[in-house]
């Protein structure tokens, strides 16, 4: 991943000289792990900032935490890491202007939506007459097709959602708390996960912990979309969604897997919605390939809600990678072409509150030059457990 990352940055630079940036702030964190393979734990929320500052032409600079310093060394191939220590020497905020003080640039790419403001306000009073450039669309750009080391991490990524699906369901029986089938994902997704990350000594400082507040919904709170797992007991009839979009996190990359399933039965009117789920996915996938404008698949969708007898739903899908939303997404205006080497999450759902009832599916699939490969194959027929 190391070597990746460092093309990624090398791609940035020449990225850079085409827009006219001359020096690049990124401090997002995902994209600090995209360009320099480096993670941290803490951030500027708990004034630990983690700042890479890339020239278009010199070596980039990352402004750590000393207390992160031996482990920067360990992850990143960003050979000149400069520390901060608390209340010492002006910390982060001197080593950012002294950096800015030698480049003198003119024009400086930021994550606008993302820069944190403590930095902007530093920007500004070092360099007033620079102008700031929104570095969010090249890096989307660039983030939206994966590379070997990236579409690997997706494959066994696919494989740990896949272990947490098993044993979550192996959990479905009346009486059992929610917390209790995510309490079974959790361990065999960690398991897992360390089984694969155990085949390369280079991954090591990866953690197999699979983390985050599920989201898990049951019975009558169907309709609450995105509800945390609570202590409720499953009881006959109980349709249970489960979705790992925020858990199933492997090497940093998020993998997009939802699935639902019933306990002992299910009502015509579930499986009429569940199907039609099922369906708007399944047209989904088959509309994706290279040179598709992104919203496409998600007008297939359409029209099977629309044959179901039901109006617009959100988009049926977006791109994924080291955030659970990256662009392009899969909606109505987006007319981005797909490309092979993108990873897809697709989604089809349809929400009823009037019947308290939810249906959904999720899975993650790559873009290929003749279609797709299905990163999650996991049984989508109507389940009863």
């Amino acid at each position: 991943m190391k070597d990746a990352s460092a093309r990624r940055l090398g791609e940035l630079r020449e990225r850079m000289v085409r827009d006219g940036i001359d020096l690049a702030i990124v401090t997002e964190p995902y994209s600090i792990h995209y360009l320099a393979h480096l993670w941290g734990y803490l951030g500027i929320e708990n004034n630990r900032p983690m700042l890479l500052v890339v020239p278009r032409a010199g070596g980039a600079v990352l402004i750590c935490p000393a207390i992160e310093l031996a482990m920067a060394r360990r992850m990143t191939h960003v050979g000149d890491i400069r520390t901060w220590v608390d209340g010492v020497d002006g910390e982060w905020p001197a080593l950012l202007e002294a950096v800015l003080a030698k480049e003198r640039p003119r024009a400086i790419g930021v994550e606008r939506a993302r820069m944190p403001g403590l930095v902007a306000e530093r920007i500004a009073a070092a360099l007033p007459a620079a102008t700031l450039a929104d570095l969010s669309p090249l890096l989307a750009a660039m983030r939206a097709i994966k590379d070997a080391a990236e579409i690997e991490a997706f494959r066994e990524g696919g494989e740990v959602a896949l272990a947490m699906a098993r044993a979550a369901e192996a959990a479905v029986a009346p009486g059992v708390p929610e917390y209790e089938l995510t309490l079974a994902a959790v361990e065999a997704g960690t398991r897992k996960a360390a089984e694969l990350l155990a085949r390369r000594p280079e991954d090591s400082l990866h953690t197999p912990h699979i983390g985050a507040l599920p989201i898990l919904q049951s019975g009558a709170d169907m309709c609450l979309a995105n509800r945390r797992v609570t202590g409720r007991r499953l009881a006959p009839g109980d349709p249970i969604l489960y979705c790992f979009c925020e858990m199933a996190t492997y090497k940093g990359y998020r993998i997009a897997f939802d699935r639902e399933v019933f306990v002992a039965s299910a009502t015509d009117e579930q499986a009429r919605l569940y199907e039609a789920a099922i369906g708007a996915q399944a047209a989904a996938m088959a509309a994706i390939g290279p040179g598709v404008p992104a919203e496409e698949p998600h007008l297939a969708a359409e029209e099977v809600y629309r044959s179901a007898g039901f109006g617009a739903s959100y988009r049926i899908g977006r791109s994924i990678g080291c955030s659970l939303v990256e662009s392009p997404e899969l909606k109505r205006g987006d007319r981005t072409p797909l490309q092979a080497g993108m990873v897809l999450g697709i989604d089809g759902g349809i929400l009823v509150a009037e019947q308290d009832f939810a249906a959904r599916i999720g899975d993650t699939v790559l873009v290929t030059e003749d279609g797709i490969e299905e990163l999650t194959p996991y049984p989508r027929e109507l389940r009863i457990l």
